[in-house]
């Protein structure tokens, strides 16, 4: 597997052939930020803008994500502005939903200004002025040291990008290959179609070997808000003592989750910050109290590795109060 960036990175394709293997992570975070640079300095609403002295912006990174974002989301959207508009204004949305509200705030007042629903997702003012505007508003007021802080926002703001549209891909291509199954039954103690809520909060671990320290099994631990809604789960871990993130979606068929995973790792750790992602399956048991099952993923010298998973349920509140218990104890 390659990590260069250059790699060929082609238009979407749905067919039955490729429809499995669609990934948007060759892209690199860096780069993706130097096209959102880009598109802030020309405005959405002109990227396609040509005149003597200035071409249509290029920013083929982010167009493809638009392209597969929309895409899953069914959006009926025509031309590079109101694609990336689209993903643009959707992410820093999610991205403030995450923890991330004030960076949020300062992304949203430097692509859209400072409308809350704007129904065209076109800025409203110019991108000199929006920016100005932004600098006032979050600052630092020195130019130099808020291009610094801008610039550090739209690296962890792309990265952000990129991993939540893959997790998006991976659920979308699992409901595809789901839908194409036959459905298996026997698991009697729930209804196939009609899972029992597993909403709540729950004790995440798992083991897993480093190629670069052979001879050892390690563990990593989380609390971990799910929410359910239908078929599909969406976890989140809240904030641990060595601030790494692992989010997971799944699909429950039965007593059956099988979905995908990512985890950023702990900035100050050993991995550095990097960001790691796979395939899971668990098993649900009768109680609807424990997932058991294994995880699948690359190491940094891309061998595919796997190792156990388990999550314990421990309550079904997941409001604010509830979720801050458990702030920092793992």
């Amino acid at each position: 597997m390659s990590n260069s960036d250059d790699s060929p990175v082609g238009r979407r394709d749905t067919s039955p052939d490729t429809a499995g293997n669609r990934s948007v992570l060759l892209i690199r975070a860096s780069h993706l930020a130097a096209e959102l640079a880009r598109i802030r300095q020309r405005g959405i609403g002109g990227l396609d803008s040509k005149s003597h002295n200035q071409n249509a912006v290029t920013c083929p990174k982010s167009t493809l994500l638009a392209e597969e974002y929309c895409h899953i989301r069914r959006f009926q959207l025509h031309g590079r502005d109101a694609l990336i508009g689209r993903l643009i204004w959707d992410t820093v949305m999610e991205f403030g939903q995450r923890g991330n509200e004030r960076e949020a705030e300062l992304l949203r007042h430097l692509f859209f200004g400072v409308q809350e629903e704007p129904p065209s997702l076109r800025p409203v003012g110019s991108p000199g002025g929006l920016l100005r505007d932004t600098r006032k508003r979050y600052g630092p007021a020195e130019e130099q040291r808020f291009a610094n802080f801008r610039r550090d926002i739209f690296e962890r703001f792309s990265a952000f990008v990129i991993a939540f549209v893959q997790e998006l891909l991976d659920v979308d291509q699992r409901a595809n290959t789901l839908s194409s199954t036959p459905t298996i039954v026997g698991a009697d103690f729930w209804p196939v179609g009609k899972p029992k809520s597993l909403t709540g909060i729950w004790h995440s671990h798992y083991t897993y070997t480093s190629s670069s320290r052979p001879g050892q099994v390690f563990e990593s631990e989380h609390y971990m808000v799910l929410k359910q809604t239908e078929n599909v789960i969406v976890a989140e871990s809240i904030a641990n003592k060595e601030r790494s993130d692992v989010r997971l979606l799944l699909q429950v068929d039965g007593a059956i989750a099988t979905g995908s995973w990512s985890e950023q790792t702990s900035g100050t750790g050993y991995y550095r910050g990097a960001i790691y992602h796979g395939a899971i399956q668990m098993v649900v048991d009768p109680r609807g109290r424990r997932l058991r099952g294994k995880w699948l993923g690359f190491d940094t010298e891309f061998n595919v590795n796997i190792g156990d998973w388990t999550l314990a349920w421990l309550t079904g509140e997941v409001n604010k109060a509830t979720q801050a218990d458990y702030v920092d104890k793992v």
